[in-house]
């Protein structure tokens, strides 16, 4: 119960200003055996994920284990056998916050969507928007900003809402290109779609999407904008963030989370949602990848609270 109550301590700190100072680092992944004491005269533990680290506390890599530590919009990878002493590491750490990367944890990792208005029918395309039975996950957008996509596949998915009957699972699926004309239309069976881009040599551009319930079309999602661009324009944003030396250092939990974080700052809101997903699934025991997660959800309004 004690290390819940201090993660949430953690993730409560990251929503305060970025000019406070924590008193503790967290143990955002842990790989291979590392260990951790809590003060002088505390037993040696393993150290887990989501474990809060305050100055008196020392953790002992083992060898050919690593540890990711977050502190104060900063990010430490620690891969080399040893003894570190958290009051050294925070020292060590002070004055090289705002880097490139690390401010991605206070940025992503607890924002949310806290608009009212989002969720009585005026706002946002996701569960709060009362006209629609059906919400759209992917491709995604914000507001009035189409969120980009590319590649050579494109996964469409969306989810009915609970006051639909759950019998109701084949829909029309309809791509929409600007100006109303619909360039591309199928029948889905479940609640997700497939489209090879070369199937309908699709160009880059500005596009929309829609599903509606075959048997109901009162039962149907918004037109969800989206932008298809060039392959490259996504790999740029990738090259961008991999020059930056915390993401080089950083551990495969932490690099995925980098990714999906700064793809969504970018507007690849479609990437960043597959990246949150998979490192969700991937570590599974990583309560700050969990979070990171639900907040995703919570901001683009795709939380079911009914």
């Amino acid at each position: 119960m004690r290390s819940v109550q201090l993660l949430l301590l953690f993730l409560f700190s990251l929503s305060l200003t970025v000019t406070a100072q924590d008193d503790f680092m967290v143990a955002f992944s842990v790989n291979g055996k590392v260990k951790y004491k809590a003060g002088k005269k505390v037993r040696a533990k393993r150290l887990k994920q989501s474990t809060l680290l305050f100055p008196e506390a020392m953790v002992k890599v083992k060898k050919k284990a690593s540890l990711g530590l977050y502190y104060g919009r900063e990010y430490q990878t620690l891969d080399t056998k040893g003894k570190y002493y958290i009051s050294d590491l925070m020292k060590e750490a002070d004055g090289k916050r705002a880097r490139f990367v690390a401010p991605l944890f206070d940025d992503m990792l607890m924002a949310s969507n806290d608009s009212k208005t989002s969720r009585d029918g005026r706002g946002g395309i996701g569960f709060g928007d009362s006209r629609f039975k059906v919400v759209p996950f992917q491709p995604y957008h914000k507001g009035e900003e189409r969120g980009k996509v590319s590649g050579e596949e494109i996964k469409f998915r969306w989810k009915t809402r609970k006051t639909v009957d759950p019998s109701v699972n084949t829909f029309k699926f309809k791509l929409i290109k600007r100006g109303g004309d619909v360039i591309h239309e199928t029948e889905v069976t479940g609640s997700e779609y497939i489209l090879k881009v070369a199937s309908i040599s699709l160009e880059p551009g500005n596009y929309r999407w829609q599903v509606e319930a075959t048997t109901d079309a009162d039962i149907s999602s918004p037109q969800v904008a989206f932008a298809y661009v060039a392959t490259d324009e996504e790999t740029k944003v990738l090259e961008q963030l991999k020059k930056d030396e915390v993401y080089q250092m950083g551990d495969p939990a932490a690099k995925v989370f980098f990714e999906a974080a700064h793809l969504e700052r970018r507007g690849f809101y479609y990437a960043a949602y597959q990246r949150y997903l998979m490192a969700h699934s991937t570590y599974q025991g990583n309560e700050v990848l969990k979070m990171a997660l639900k907040k995703y959800l919570e901001r683009n309004d795709l939380v079911d609270n009914e």
